[in-house]
């Protein structure tokens, strides 16, 4: 039956962000694990101490000529607190939005801290400052809750933030390799004859056991099961030991040896 409504979605613009809504779905639970996540990027500015009583006016209606730009700010705003009351579970909502806020939910359910704060938190991709203004990064950090809570009205409990490695080479080991992948491949062949189905078993006489081998599972096999284990994603070496002392001062402290840095807010 065709319906008589003139319209099938409502559109919703802020300006700076909008929202499409399919007017089939229940206004009540419209809702997916993509809108708890809120993906900004924030261009930051200093005015000087010295603004008239006009010109701080301009600066509060947003406009000042004497504005300098110190940098921009990107991440994502992750609404936990929310996305729990409405039922979902939150790793999988970080899963669902990236590999980056995945890995930093293996490690956040694994603290002590994460059941004594809220779980709205904010994973900070960069804060690129302009050339020149590097001496005021820190002093930025650790305005962040208030300003996420002055532009969006939600203070996170917390933010997070991976700084990249500093480049290095991994030491490569080929006979090891070999080994492992042959190692997968006999583990592979002995566990497709575990799982078939009965006619698909050898009919042939069953060959003498086998010695038990310890077989090693391959490093792409481990390499998301080690996302919730206490490892390294690279070595010491590989650390920016500038930019981890500038975010220790700026609050941030290391998950285990994750690398990843978090700043928890009030405790």
């Amino acid at each position: 039956m065709k319906s008589d409504r003139e319209f099938g979605w409502i559109f919703a613009d802020c300006g700076d962000s909008f929202v499409v809504f399919d007017l089939d779905s229940d206004a009540d639970q419209s809702t997916d694990y993509y809108d708890y996540v809120l993906n900004l990027v924030i261009d930051l500015y200093g005015l000087p101490a010295d603004l008239s009583e006009s010109e701080e006016n301009e600066a509060y209606s947003g406009h000042c000529d004497r504005r300098i730009k110190l940098g921009t700010l990107s991440g994502s705003l992750v609404l936990g607190d929310q996305a729990e009351a409405d039922g979902y579970d939150l790793y999988d909502v970080c899963d669902a939005n990236s590999g980056d806020l995945e890995y930093a939910m293996a490690h956040l359910l694994r603290t002590d801290f994460f059941d004594e704060v809220e779980h709205t938190f904010f994973y900070l991709y960069d804060l690129v400052m302009e050339p020149g203004q590097e001496r005021h990064k820190s002093m930025l950090l650790r305005w962040i809750p208030s300003l996420l809570f002055r532009l969006r009205s939600v203070r996170p409990a917390f933010t997070v933030f991976f700084p990249r490695p500093l480049p290095y080479e991994e030491p490569v080991n080929k006979g090891k390799e070999l080994l492992d992948f042959m190692a997968f491949e006999e583990a592979r062949k002995k566990m497709d004859a575990l799982f078939a189905l009965p006619h698909e078993r050898p009919t042939e006489e069953t060959p003498p056991e086998e010695p038990e081998v310890e077989y090693r599972i391959p490093e792409q096999v481990l390499s998301h099961m080690r996302q919730a284990e206490d490892s390294k994603p690279y070595p010491d070496e590989a650390i920016d030991l500038a930019e981890f002392h500038l975010y220790r001062d700026a609050g941030f402290v290391e998950i285990g040896t994750s690398r990843l840095l978090v700043n928890v807010y009030g405790l």
